[in-house]
Order: structure tokens, then sequence, then C-alpha cells
């Protein structure tokens, strides 16, 4: 219909009604982008409510999980100071059971819940721009880095705990059933162990270091989300 009036503007040169439909035009797109943006910008901010949302309860388990790991961490910690002061007193527990659950203890290694998911998917694909907040966008950064650090640790402590050379294998024996517990061990090996737990203590210490602080990371990123939960 607008292709015909401008046709027939320009066979009778009617110069003021052709700029009357150049203008039509111009403003029919202008409006045209207009709601396309506003569309797009609508759905730019429902998806960003629902990443929120998302990353708002994963994070939760994992600052719940993660408040669980430092509790046993800790445990682990004080049974190799335990495991320590008594090599160094050079004298068996009497308390047998006592200081197998000791024994126990100091060969386990509690790490943190894992990165939440939806903080991976836009990690990889490149999409943590999605999110508006320049804050959240620098906290959730660090906080990704930060954990891959805190499993290099991890990792490298678990080495130390579950390596053949590791002296504890021979001094210590366990009931491998469902209950997996220590049942007997060489009083003469544990003697030999100083070495070992000392290195095994400082890396669950750098473990338990970097886990507090990426539960301190991750409730402050809680803080800056509900914020930006509408």
């Amino acid at each position: 219909m607008l292709l015909r009036s401008v046709t027939k503007h320009l066979k009778d040169q009617n110069w003021f009604a052709i700029w009357i439909d150049f203008l039509i035009v111009v403003v029919g797109v202008f409006i045209g982008i207009q709601v396309s943006n506003w569309n797009n910008g609508q759905k730019a901010a429902l998806q960003e409510q629902l990443i929120l949302k998302q990353l708002h309860t994963q994070f939760d388990v994992f600052i719940e999980e993660t408040e669980s790991a430092l509790v046993a961490q800790k445990k682990s910690q004080n049974a190799s100071n335990q495991l320590l002061s008594i090599i160094r007193e050079n004298a068996e527990p009497k308390d047998t059971e006592t200081f197998k659950q000791i024994l126990q203890q100091v060969n386990s290694l509690w790490w943190t819940s894992r990165v939440p998911t939806t903080l991976i998917e836009l990690v990889n694909a490149g999409r943590l721009y999605e999110l508006k907040s320049p804050i959240l966008r620098e906290l959730l950064t660090k906080f990704y880095q930060d954990f891959q650090s805190h499993e290099i640790a991890a990792e490298r402590t678990l080495v130390l705990i579950t390596s053949p050379q590791n002296l504890y294998h021979q001094a210590v024996f366990y009931d491998m059933s469902e209950s997996i517990k220590v049942t007997r061990y060489d009083w003469n090996i544990v003697l030999q162990l100083r070495p070992e737990t000392q290195s095994v203590l400082i890396g669950k210490r750098i473990v338990s270091r970097k886990t507090q602080d990426l539960l301190s990371q991750a409730r402050d990123i809680q803080v800056v989300i509900d914020e930006e939960i509408k």
C-alpha cells in the first residue's frame, strides 16, 4: 500500500507527499528497531534472572557442603597433630581403639564441594558477560580461578596420602568391608611416620586455608546475587 502511494506521488511530483511517505518509512523502521531491541532486552533480562537463580541455588549447596568439609578437615588435622605427639612421646597408647580411630583420621582428606555447574557452563561458553554486574563477574572469575588452585593443592596432598611408598600403608591395616576401618597397626613402623605425617599435615592445612577462602568468596557472591535478583 505504501509503495503504491509513493509511486503515485512520484508520478504526480508531489514532493511534500513523498517527504511524508519517507518520514513514515523512517519512523516505522525506527519503531521496529526499538521494539526489537526492547524484546531482546527483555529476553536477556529474563535469561540473566534465570542464571542468577541457578547460581544462587548451587552456591547455597556449595556453602553447606563446604562448611561440613571444613569441620571434617579440622578433625583430620587434629588427628595428625595427635599422632605426631604420640610419636614424639614414643609410648604406645593404652587405648588402642581410640588410637585406631586417630590413625584412620590421619589418612583422610576432605575436599570442598564441586564448582557450581552453571558457573562452569558460563566460563566454558564465555558467557559471563550476560551478567550485568561487573562486581559479580569479577567475584565469579576469581572464585573459579581460586578453585583450580585449591584442587591442585588437594590433589598434591592426596598423592602424598595414597602413594605406595608411604609407610602409613605398611603400618596400618584396614578391614576393607563396607565399614572400612582400621583393624590393627604395626607400632614399630608407626614410630617412623613422623616425616610423612608432617608433610601431609602441611598439605591439609593448605587445603583447609584455601577451602576457607572459597567459602568466604561464595558467601560474598551470594550477597551480590541477592542484590541482583528481582
